[in-house]
């Protein structure tokens, strides 16, 4: 594989890591919004309505730690110097394509959860 290939798909791990952190901050800020809005006594959502919430945040999370330990495989991957019989390539390529396929869903669901979550407040309010 030539080297110019092996740095864009390091770049775009470089970029997964950079969105997935970001999710995460998102997820820690959203999860102190929610304890916030909960002590307030006059707006704070049912338990049931709360319990909700901390459970997708908490599958957030889950599925945050995945995403990242397979960009770190991916990378692992990337760092092998023996590409033999093209067998490896093949690999590099479906992982890249399942891992973008992956981040994209998974932003998507993260988006329409964060959403979902600041109306909800909004409408208490």
């Amino acid at each position: 594989m030539s080297r110019f290939k092996i740095k864009q798909l390091e770049f775009e791990s470089d970029t997964w890591k950079r969105q997935l952190a970001f999710m995460a901050d998102e997820n820690i800020h959203m999860k102190a919004r929610l304890v916030e809005v909960l002590k307030d006594k006059q707006y704070a959502p049912s338990l049931e309505v709360a319990e909700a919430f901390q459970n997708q945040f908490i599958e957030q999370d889950s599925m945050i730690g995945i995403l990242r330990n397979n960009v770190a495989e991916f990378d692992r991957l990337l760092k092998r110097e023996v590409f033999e019989d093209g067998m490896l390539v093949d690999t590099v390529f479906a992982k890249h394509k399942i891992l973008e396929a992956d981040l994209i869903v998974a932003k998507k669901r993260f988006d329409e959860m964060k959403g979902h979550f600041n109306q909800h407040i909004l409408e208490q309010h």
